[in-house]
């Protein structure tokens, strides 16, 4: 199991936006409310950065033509619906925000 730690839950501040980097790949972490959510910050439409996006309670819009994808499950719910993003499981453990990366 690899996961990684992000920080402390103090770290990021209610709704808000971050991005980390495993290996090649680039993170956008969402804290919406006590909730955190993990996707890789690329849109299959266009490239775009969701990190960029904004966030609509357990959905990010995409910045560049308004693709929205379900947090939980990756579902494209605006757009192409066929789509899907890859999410993250993420977790807290004694106080750390801990993103699973091969689940």
């Amino acid at each position: 199991m690899t996961k990684m730690c992000v920080g402390r839950v103090g770290d990021f501040s209610t709704n808000s936006i971050s991005v980390h980097h495993y290996r090649q790949v680039r993170i956008a972490l969402f804290r919406h409310g006590t909730a955190f959510f993990a996707v890789k910050d690329r849109c299959p439409h266009a490239g775009d950065a969701f990190s960029r996006g904004r966030v609509e309670g357990e959905q990010v819009v995409c910045p560049g033509h308004s693709w929205m994808f379900d947090l939980r499950t990756g579902q494209c719910l605006r757009g192409d619906t066929s789509c899907r993003i890859r999410t993250f499981r993420v977790t807290v453990e004694d106080d750390r925000v801990w993103i699973h990366l091969d689940d």
